[in-house]
């Protein structure tokens, strides 16, 4: 089986370096800091940006987690407050052929990457099973090209629970270039997203699930608002 992309990607950062468009930015994540005395930062630290999507589709907690590199790539993974992550339940199976079509089968070629399925911030991009027989449905989070679903994962899911940022991705995703800007816009930054895990806490999970819909952007902008999102969040 190929080498995944992202793996392939996290090799030639730390191997070579001298891609000029993989070249690491100021990270202004608060949990993207490190102390040198304790150990390195990780590649997800030293080369991504974190941005969020809570209550997805409506549904409280389940929330996704988007590593944006300054190269505009964005790979989709679970936030640590998803309820696999946050009540340590087993990925068992990852099921990639959803919305009437299967991601992995998309293919792309050249710089341009054409064939590349394109799809909205809410479209399926797979489906997880716990050993609980629960399920559940994860978004792309971002409109825009669908560079990669991490195949690994058919045949090892667990790499969702032991590595959720880095082998255990679900996808890769390329918002155009113009439009990378205005998605990462409608996601939370990591002080929003901690905020909201306080007001979260804080709040009954009824009450809070009755008063919010699918939060990106940090005034609790709703998806369904975004008419010019919409059209592309039907896609598959």
């Amino acid at each position: 089986m190929a080498q995944p992309m992202c793996e392939q990607s996290v090799e030639s950062e730390m191997e070579t370096k001298q891609d000029q468009s993989q070249l690491p930015t100021e990270a202004s994540n608060k949990t993207m800091s490190y102390d040198v005395s304790k150990r390195p930062p990780t590649v997800v630290e030293r080369y991504f940006s974190r941005h969020y999507r809570i209550d997805v589709q409506k549904k409280v907690s389940e929330d996704i987690c988007i590593l944006s590199h300054s190269n505009k790539i964005c790979i989709v993974t679970l936030a640590p407050s998803h309820p696999v992550l946050a009540k340590r339940k087993v990925v068992t199976h990852v099921n990639f052929k959803v919305g009437g079509a299967d991601r992995l089968d998309n293919k792309t070629s050249g710089k341009s990457k054409r064939g590349a399925q394109w799809l909205g911030s809410l479209a399926p991009l797979c489906t997880l099973t716990c050993d609980d027989n629960s399920k559940y449905s994860i978004c792309c989070g971002v409109k825009g090209q669908l560079i990669e679903a991490n195949s690994t994962l058919v045949d090892r899911p667990q790499l969702v629970n032991e590595d959720p940022w880095s082998r255990g991705y679900l996808g890769i995703m390329l918002p155009a270039l113009k439009g990378h800007e205005a998605e990462m816009a409608r996601l939370l930054t990591e002080e929003q997203y901690q905020e909201a895990l306080k007001a979260r806490t804080a709040t009954s999970t009824a009450g809070y699930g009755a008063g919010h819909g699918d939060v990106g952007a940090g005034d609790g902008a709703v998806d369904g608002g975004n008419a010019g999102d919409n059209g592309g969040d039907a896609a598959t």
